[in-house]
């Protein structure tokens, strides 16, 4: 646990807060009016606050951008732990892929290649090379299929979500994906959503077998396919923190069971029936989870947390996750012999960039007639901006809008701008909040001073709606030290607030432990 989540609050000020659920949507253009860009600048200052308290922030939080919780603490603060951590890891995956490989040579096995993408999030603009990647393998593999772990849909960039994702999918469709576990962005407009209009869209087979009250996707949860005379049982889940993440009312009647449990009780079921030579699972959520899986997991898969990573289960399958945004693809084995033993590999591929990257020219002119097609839409100039508003960055890797564990100008304005439209209402807002996990890009990306719709959008891409909320003084408190998460996948959310809530944490006492002297709290 890192020092910074051994925290307790010292003082808050305000009573009622504007509040938005994990993925709220608030066009920034209907909050900031054309020319208050002196406002802006004043907020910049606001966010970028104490530098000292914003080292304390990285220092605390990139090791959580760099890996899951669980991993994080195993590897704590030291580079050379991280790093000594990750080559074990890529050993141990190194060593399945030795045996798979030589299983596969001795001409005694069967083997099965996969191509497996996450958390791609509408990112068609990489889809071309990611195609032609999937390409090259195929042509060389005896079986080949690709598959997605999850989040291929909502959060996305522009270019599909102005069109309810509909040219991922189509993309998507063309690619060949097969089977898809579904992820948590998958419910951002509702199950019904998903249930009557994404799964009718989608050639592929979505799974979500631990989503209890839905039937479409976990009656069975499962699919069987054949490569040759082997058969392959597919288990798509999705993390049991959808609830938290999305809104209550799109998981309306929906009960997210533990992936692992449904996971391991499914492939227990299938491997005692016979129903297959070997079991995948495909889990939205981190390796840490993953990597728990049972004996009768063949080879697995993860995603959520966008970090592309590799492990193994304590049986030996081989356990990847692919990055996030079309960054990598993992490419997978599964060799089964003739006397039923299976062994696997994986590893991330990084997606070639640039002019010189190959590309697959059939996907390629049908991103580019949905580039085309929302290109005219985005155009449109919103307001003017003055300096930076930026999502946190990782401070050990130097990512853009890796770190939601630290201060953001990019939170800080939104949570402006919801209150300064706040005070419009009929009963004016105290102060606005805006959580992390609903930035997704840079305001004004390309830094020419005026923030374009597209670009709005992207910051905000869920289509959620703003509210306000009367809360007490307790739950301030609350409220904010929530933020620390610890033994989550992510142990920090800092979230972005107006520039007149003020609070001071501290960082060395027991979590739990709350200094209030000196507040000044209304009842």
């Amino acid at each position: 646990m890192s020092k910074t989540n051994r925290s307790a609050l010292r003082s808050v000020s305000m009573v009622t807060a504007i509040l938005l659920g994990t993925a709220a949507l608030a066009v920034p253009a209907s909050a900031v009016p054309e020319g208050e860009s002196s406002a802006v600048a004043e907020l910049e200052s606001e966010a970028v606050g104490d530098k000292a308290e914003e080292a304390v922030d990285d220092a605390a939080v990139d090791g959580a951008e760099a890996a899951d919780a669980e991993e994080a603490d195993a590897a704590g603060d030291s580079d050379v732990a991280n790093d000594a951590a990750q080559a074990a890891d890529d050993a141990a995956v190194l060593s399945d892929a030795a045996e798979a490989a030589e299983a596969a040579e001795s001409g005694d096995a069967a083997v099965i290649d996969f191509g497996v993408i996450s958390d791609f999030h509408g990112a068609i603009q990489k889809a071309p090379a990611m195609a032609a990647m999937l390409d090259e393998r195929r042509a060389k593999a005896a079986s080949f299929d690709f598959l997605a772990v999850g989040d291929s849909v909502g959060g996305s960039t522009f270019e599909s979500a102005i069109a309810k994702d509909v040219p991922t999918i189509d993309v998507l469709n063309a690619m060949g994906l097969t089977v898809s576990a579904v992820g948590n962005h998958e419910f951002d407009q509702g199950y019904a959503d998903l249930r009557d209009r994404i799964l009718d869209l989608s050639s592929y087979t979505n799974l979500g077998a631990n989503v209890a009250g839905a039937k479409e996707i976990a009656d069975p949860g499962y699919v069987v396919k054949t490569y040759g005379d082997v058969k392959v049982a597919f288990i798509g889940t999705v993390t049991d923190e959808t609830p938290q993440l999305t809104s209550a009312s799109a998981v309306e009647g929906l009960t997210f069971n533990d992936p692992v449990a449904v996971t391991d009780q499914l492939a227990k079921k299938i491997k005692e029936s016979g129903e297959a030579d070997a079991v995948v699972a495909l889990m939205h959520d981190g390796l840490a989870k993953v990597e728990t899986l049972g004996a009768d997991i063949d080879l697995a898969f993860g995603g959520h947390t966008h970090i592309a990573g590799a492990s193994t289960t304590a049986s030996g399958a081989a356990v990847c996750q692919p990055g996030a945004s079309g960054s990598t693809v993992v490419f997978a084995q599964l060799a089964v012999a003739a006397d039923g033993k299976v062994t696997s590999s994986c590893e991330n591929e990084t997606v070639a960039t640039g002019a010189d990257a190959p590309v697959n020219d059939e996907i390629q002119a049908l991103v580019n007639q949905k580039l085309e097609e929302s290109a005219k839409l985005g155009a449109e100039e919103l307001f003017p901006i003055a300096g930076p508003a930026n999502r946190g960055t990782g401070a050990r890797n130097g990512d853009e809008g890796a770190n939601r564990g630290t201060e953001s100008s990019a939170g800080n304005l939104i949570a402006q701008a919801f209150y300064e439209y706040g005070q419009t209402l009929a009963k004016p807002a105290d102060f606005g909040v805006m959580n992390s996990g609903g930035i997704r890009a840079d305001f004004d990306a390309n830094k020419d001073g005026v923030v374009t719709f597209q670009e709005s959008f992207n910051v905000q891409p869920f289509g959620n709606s703003y509210g306000t909320r009367v809360i007490q003084a307790k739950d301030v408190y609350e409220l904010l030290e929530q933020q620390w998460k610890p033994g989550e996948s992510r142990p920090i959310l800092r979230l972005g607030l107006s520039n007149n809530i003020k609070y001071v944490y501290e960082t060395f006492i027991a979590r739990g432990i709350q200094t209030r002297a000196n507040c000044d709290l209304a009842a």
